[in-house]
Order: structure tokens, then C-alpha cells, then sequence
């Protein structure tokens, strides 16, 4: 449900993934989009290891169960070098 807004507007698919396969899901992504950009959503306990599993170190220590403004934008090089930064959503 939070994809569809984006999903319907741009006409992209939407894939569910296994919540806690960090490690599948960052090899899907590094695999099937490489030099795309791709959007994952996921919950206060999910998303700092996906960042992780992505090679990035998380820009924040933890996220609550009711904190939903994070926005992560995890950037990866072209030699593989990740970063991740966290903005907040107003």
C-alpha cells in the first residue's frame, strides 16, 4: 500500500520480498538494477539491516516503532562503494 501512490504514477510493478532476507533482497537489487534507481520499503525493524546488507553503514543508530518520517538513500559506485544518508520526511 505504500508504493501504489508511486507505482500508479510511473506505471512500475511493485515486488514483495521476504522481510527478513536482507541479504537476498540486496542481491536482487545489486544483480537485477544495477545503475537503477529503486525503491524499498519496510518497517522500523527491517530497514537499518537492508541498508547494511546494501554495504552501507546506517546513518542512524535505530528507528522506533512509530517513527515514520526516515527517508534512506542508499548510493552504491560503480566500484561498489556504498553510502547511506537519512533525511526526514516534514
Amino acid at each position: 500500500a505504500t508504493l501504489e501512490p508511486i507505482s500508479e504514477k510511473f506505471s512500475l510493478p511493485i515486488t514483495v520480498y521476504e522481510a527478513h532476507n536482507f541479504d537476498g533482497l540486496a542481491k536482487e537489487i545489486l544483480d537485477k538494477h544495477a545503475g537503477q534507481k529503486v525503491i524499498v520499503t519496510g518497517h522500523s525493524n527491517t530497514v537499518l539491516p537492508i541498508i547494511q546488507a546494501l554495504g552501507a553503514t546506517p546513518p542512524i543508530d535505530s528507528i522506533g516503532d512509530q517513527d515514520y518520517g526516515n527517508i534512506f538513500t542508499v548510493e552504491i559506485d560503480t566500484d561498489g562503494k556504498a553510502r547511506a544518508v537519512a533525511k526526514q520526511y516534514q
